[in-house]
Order: structure tokens, then C-alpha cells, then sequence
């Protein structure tokens, strides 16, 4: 496999019942890797990590960093493994192999989200000179969830090896171009309707007043302000590249917030699109996409008989007792969108 990860990326999904199936499966893979001239790459539970440390050599050439970290968002964790692969192919590795534990939460909704983004990495990340192991602990799978790993999984992992999957379905046939499933909060009056904005004080408007509501939900949120960034550039791009008139809805509750923003365009395909740095151009005209996938937890596109709908969503966790406001925690001196913006371009410019 070592020869097939020179040349791009390699999906594998790693099932176990017991840290020592996990160690048994996981160990072989890395050592291949390392013996080839490749880089080890490990970001696992802490247990995990610390079995793997302990039964490699101290010299071994691998960055062991925590879960916690590299999990945050299904699309940060894309942007993650192109820049770390980036740095250790230029330290002069021949390939990098990553064994991985995804971090997906506990909700239905966050569980849909880091499966399809599993599916989707085979084409976001197919540049990537990356053979990627992904631990799942079986005990703590349904049936359904384990059926979805092995979908998104063109290999499985096994003490000999890699072998095909044949669960496999390729991304574009498992995802497809169907709307997706509604959101549960559909069903409910949104918190804010914005119809027929036409001109770009319509869309400066519908930035103030998605801002009011997501502020008046979960004051003084990282997540609040960087949701109203992310609709902000979603808006930003119907009213310029759709076509007006642009219909924004905003469902804003103090632990989950969900926008639809409607335009009259013939819209794209933007399954695959704004989840790698490659995506962008010189000028950065892609960057709209990007920066939203960063600061929203799930973004869908599709077509609907009222036109293309870009839908966003995220999850506001509890506030921790004694939490400080959001501009403390982040030292950004802009609130809103402006904070949320700059600090998914800071994210931006460190892939550069």
C-alpha cells in the first residue's frame, strides 16, 4: 500500500471491539509506512495515541496530536490533513500514514454530517500523497452507522492489510444531487423570513438582522458569530452569482441555528467544491465557499421548484460555567460577522 499512497489518497476504515484489536490492525499499518520512507501522522483518543507512541521506536518519524484538535468541524478536519501533509512531504517524507479516531458526537444530525463527509474526502482529498486508516470501535456503532462507515470506506483495514470494502458506494452515487433530508426545525416558524432582496442594500439589511437574531439565541458565542459569517458569505454570493430575488430564513434556538438562503439562479455543484485549499484561485474567488464550509457546521447546496437553496446549520454547545464573551475568548476586536470573517481568514492563511 505504501506504493499506492506515493500516488494519492487511500480510504481505509479500521474496525476493532478491544485496544489490542486496535493496536493489532493499526500497528503494521504504520510500520509499513515508516519502512518505506513514509511519515506516521497519528491523531486518535488519548489511550490510543499513547499505545501507538509507546510501541514505536522513539526516533520514529511521527506527530501523535490530540483528538480534540484536529475534530472540531467536518471540513476543518480536511483542511487539517492538507496542511500536515503538506509540511511532512516538504520535511522530505515519501507519503504520510494517518490512523485516525473521528470525533462525530452524539446527535443524528452530527453522526449524517462527519458520515458524509467520510464519503466526500475520497474526492476532496484524492491529491493527497495520504494513506488514511479511520478507527471506529464497533461496540459503539448501530447497525446503520456501521453500514455507513463501510459505504465510505473503499478499504477496510485488517491485520494482513487493506482489503476492498464491498459496501463501498462512490460519492457522488451515494450522496447523489438530491435535496437532502429536511432539517426538523424546517418544520417550525422560522425565527427571521428575508423575501425579495434585489438590491445590495437588501442583502447589507438581511447581514444586520441575521446577525440580531442569531445574537438574541446565543449571545456572545464563538459559534453564533461564526454562523452569521458564514450566512453573510453564503447571502453575499447568491445575490452576486444566483440571481435575485434572494429568500433568507434563519432558525435561531440557544443550541442549534439553521439558515436557508434561496436565490433564482440555475445554481452548481457544490458537493465536492470549498473543502481544500485547491479549491481556491489566485484571486481567491472561491473563498466565500471555503470560508463558510470553515465556520458553519454542515453546508448543503441544492435545487429546489423556488430555486437553489444553500443551507447551513451548527450546533451551540452549553456554555461552560464562568465563560467569558466571545470577544475575550477569541480577541477579535470586531463582533458579527466582520469577527467571524477574520477569524476564517486567519484559518485561511494558515494552509497558504
Amino acid at each position: 500500500m505504501s506504493q499506492e499512497t506515493r500516488q494519492g489518497y487511500r480510504h481505509a476504515a479500521l474496525l476493532f471491539d478491544s485496544d489490542e484489536d486496535f493496536l493489532a490492525q493499526a500497528l503494521p499499518f504504520l510500520q509499513a509506512g515508516l519502512s518505506a520512507g513514509e511519515a506516521g501522522l497519528v491523531v486518535c483518543q488519548e489511550a490510543h495515541n499513547d499505545l501507538l507512541a509507546r510501541a514505536l521506536p522513539d526516533d520514529a518519524h511521527v506527530l501523535v496530536l490530540p483528538r480534540d484538535a484536529v475534530y472540531t468541524r467536518a471540513a476543518h478536519v480536511g483542511v487539517t490533513y492538507e496542511r500536515l501533509v503538506h509540511r511532512l512531504l516538504a520535511e522530505g517524507a515519501r507519503g504520510t500514514r494517518l490512523v485516525s479516531e473521528p470525533a462525530y458526537g452524539s446527535e443524528p444530525q452530527a453522526w449524517e454530517t462527519w458520515a458524509d463527509f467520510e464519503s466526500v474526502s475520497n474526492v476532496t482529498l484524492s491529491a493527497l500523497r495520504l494513506s488514511s486508516v479511520c478507527g471506529y470501535d464497533v461496540r459503539r456503532l448501530s447497525a446503520s452507522m456501521l453500514h455507513d462507515v463501510q459505504r465510505a470506506h473503499p478499504h477496510l483495514l485488517t491485520e494482513d492489510g487493506p482489503v476492498p470494502s464491498g459496501a463501498y458506494v462512490a460519492p457522488a452515487d451515494l450522496l447523489g444531487t438530491s435535496p437532502p433530508r429536511p432539517d426538523p426545525l424546517e418544520a417550525t416558524p422560522p425565527s427571521l423570513d428575508l423575501e425579495g432582496i434585489t438590491d445590495r442594500a437588501g442583502v447589507a439589511r438581511a447581514r444586520g438582522e441575521v446577525r440580531a437574531v442569531v445574537a438574541a439565541a446565543c449571545p456572545d458565542t464563538v459559534v453564533g458569530e461564526e454562523f452569521t459569517g458564514a450566512v453573510a458569505e453564503v447571502v453575499t454570493n447568491a445575490f452576486h452569482y444566483g440571481g435575485p430575488p434572494v429568500h433568507v430564513r434563519v432558525w435561531a434556538t440557544s443550541s442549534r441555528l439553521l439558515c436557508t438562503v434561496t436565490d433564482q439562479g440555475s445554481g452548481a455543484d457544490l458537493l465536492f467544491a470549498g473543502y481544500s485549499r485547491g479549491d481556491l484561485d489566485a484571486e481567491r474567488s472561491g473563498a466565500g465557499l471555503w470560508l463558510a464550509r470553515q465556520t458553519c457546521d454542515r453546508l448543503d447546496a441544492y435545487r429546489t421548484p423556488g430555486g437553489f437553496t444553500v443551507r447551513l446549520s451548527s450546533a451551540v454547545p452549553p456554555a461552560a460555567p464562568g465563560a467569558e464573551g466571545a470577544r475575550a475568548r477569541a480577541g477579535a476586536p470586531d463582533g458579527g460577522a466582520r469577527g467571524a470573517r477574520l477569524r476564517a481568514a486567519e484559518l485561511l492563511g494558515r494552509v497558504d
